[in-house]
């Protein structure tokens, strides 16, 4: 049976995971406030789980392997997708902007009356 020194850190570090999934799905919802408050409180647990690894020296080689794993997940891939998100909203709006304009003068353009003059 593996001692539970060694599951804590990995639980900590798993629930880290769970949390920075959550900033992507809160991203893809447009909670943008969510998404960025899951990647601090991702940021936080990470600092908290090797500390207690150290601390309790619960360290192993398959833990710090999974440290690695959820720390590129979790500052890599989920803020890359919530900037991507964030943007992407942002475009959407600035089209939405620029096209009104750009159809409110087409149609004014299409209302001018064309003289044809005949010689």
């Amino acid at each position: 049976m593996v001692h539970p020194r060694f599951i804590v850190p990995s639980v900590i570090s798993i629930i880290a995971l769970c949390i920075g999934l959550s900033s992507i799905k809160f991203a893809i919802n447009n909670q943008f406030d969510l998404s960025v408050l899951c990647v601090t409180a991702a940021a936080t647990l990470d600092a908290i789980d090797g500390r207690i690894a150290r601390l309790i020296k619960g360290t192993s080689k398959f833990g710090a392997e999974l440290d690695s794993l959820i720390d590129f997940i979790n500052f890599g891939v989920a803020p890359a997708i919530v900037v991507y998100f964030w943007s992407l909203k942002s475009f959407l709006k600035q089209i939405m902007k620029n096209g009104e304009k750009i159809f409110s003068l087409a149609f004014l353009h299409r209302l001018q009356p064309v003289y044809f003059y005949s010689h």
